[in-house]
């Protein structure tokens, strides 16, 4: 699945949010899978952003995609979970349609 440096960080960061709460079966290993895969490609971009001043350069990075080895999440998997619109808006590249 491709998706942009942007999309990387916002995902994790609804991930990040989602830390505490308590999951059941499967769907917490992919969760943990998917936030790993998601925090190693962050550190790639962290890398490539090392030492650039040039807020053109930073931003071109940011739209960059790369291609991660992630499992979609269902609206089955999700609904337990307490989450607001604007978590799900940022989900929804990573759900199953």
């Amino acid at each position: 699945m491709k998706l942009t440096n942007n999309q990387i960080f916002a995902v994790n960061g609804v991930l990040s949010e989602l830390v505490n709460e308590k999951l059941t079966g499967s769907f917490k290993f992919k969760l943990f899978k998917t936030k790993a895969e998601l925090e190693r490609a962050i550190e790639i971009v962290q890398k490539a952003i090392e030492g650039v001043a040039d807020e053109e350069e930073i931003r071109e990075i940011a739209e960059e995609t790369q291609d991660l080895s992630i499992e979609l999440l269902t609206e089955e998997e999700l609904t337990p979970l307490p989450l607001s619109m604007a978590q799900l808006v940022v989900l929804q590249s990573i759900i199953q349609k």
